[in-house]
């Protein structure tokens, strides 16, 4: 029986790894990086008898792995880059950057650090950058537009790089009431033509439910996951959503920042 591979990790994928390689490689240090493919990298990390190979694969995946796969005997300039500036140096941290999917790995300490990232979306990158996020080197140079570039020599542009962020989440009743006033009427709608529209949406099963506002609070929530942080907090997926009920609000938002 063959298995398909999922091509692409979602920002939930994202989360969920990095709070997986959290327990797998902090602490751990550089001991060699070697290039699969131009775009496969391994790390081999290594600290008191503890061992892990992290593959990344820029764009497509990263996990830890038992299985080493046929290094190229000749190093990559980018593999030369890395070795100098990454050997010995102690994954500090590793997080999402935003809810996006882009991921952090910080190595090192202070002005000594050096960050890894890893662009997950697109053609994906694999980018060493210093302790400010100065590119030093990358996989793929390419522009966001006319004045923003990423490129070495360049301030790592997180603001162009990961466009969702935390922010992003509706965390407040005022932000409910206006996002379900901008998604009843449209600017181009007359009042009428909202009136008509209004009643239609009264009498479609589940319009106005919990489990559709929650999506709709997260730029990246999925029905599944809607499920299971109404289900944390006690909330039912089939119930309306009621704005006078300050408990069920408080609950609803409790359930959006549980993503």
């Amino acid at each position: 029986k063959i298995l398909n591979m999922k091509q692409r990790l979602t920002a939930i994928d994202i989360r969920a790894l990095v709070m997986t390689l959290k327990r797998k490689i902090m602490s751990l240090r550089v001991a060699n990086i070697y290039d699969i493919s131009n775009k496969l990298y391994l790390f081999k990390l290594a600290a008191k008898g503890n061992k892990e190979f992290l593959l990344i694969e820029a764009g497509i995946r990263m996990h830890t792995t038992g299985f080493v796969k046929n290094k190229n005997g000749i190093p990559s300039g980018f593999s030369m880059k890395l070795r100098k500036h990454l050997r010995t140096k102690r994954v500090e941290d590793i997080r999402q950057v935003g809810i996006d999917r882009v991921v952090d790995i910080t190595l090192g300490q202070g002005e000594a650090a050096y960050h890894i990232l890893i662009e997950f979306y697109a053609s994906g990158n694999l980018i060493l950058t210093d302790a400010n996020y100065t590119i030093i080197s990358l996989l793929r140079t390419h522009r966001y537009d006319e004045d923003t570039r990423c490129a070495v020599g360049e301030v790592y542009p997180f603001t162009h790089a990961a466009n969702l962020s935390l922010d992003s989440i509706i965390s407040d009743k005022a932000g409910i009431e206006k996002m379900l006033q901008e998604s009843e009427v449209k600017p181009e709608e007359t009042d009428d033509q909202a009136s008509k529209k209004q009643k239609k949406k009264k009498k479609r099963k589940g319009e106005g439910s919990i489990k559709d506002t929650l999506i709709k609070m997260v730029p990246y929530m999925t029905p599944i996951m809607a499920d299971h942080c109404l289900f944390e907090v006690g909330l039912d997926q089939n119930d309306d959503l009621d704005l006078d009920d300050d408990v069920m609000v408080e609950k609803l938002i409790k359930a959006a920042l549980l993503c």
